[in-house]
């Protein structure tokens, strides 16, 4: 399980609010500007769970794509194009909720 320090606790939960990554470049290798991505946009299939961060108020889970793209979580996150939605954040696992069933993500040891 991997814990993190206060500091990384703020700038992921900037993340959740919507700021954008201050580590991802905004221009790409090849002189495009980089496009970010909505959780909405990618099948939870292409999801792999990376970090729960939590404190006493709030836990938010971090995610990555099969692309290497990040994007934190937290309960009521929208994510995947079949209408998910995380619908649990506990010590070592997220749950997304949609019509089609539940989607457990499981952190690795």
């Amino acid at each position: 399980m991997k814990i993190l320090k206060t500091t990384s606790f703020l700038l992921l939960l900037g993340l959740c609010l919507g700021a954008r990554n201050p580590f991802e470049p905004l221009i790409t290798p090849g002189g495009r500007v980089s496009e970010s991505i909505s959780p909405e946009q990618i099948n939870t299939e292409q999801l792999h769970l990376k970090a729960i961060i939590w404190n006493t108020e709030k836990k938010l889970a971090l995610f990555e794509t099969d692309e290497g793209k990040t994007f934190v979580a937290k309960p009521g996150t929208k994510i995947g194009k079949k209408g998910g939605k995380v619908s649990r954040i506990d010590d070592n696992i997220v749950v997304v909720s949609s019509p089609d069933g539940e989607a457990t993500f499981k952190l690795k040891d």
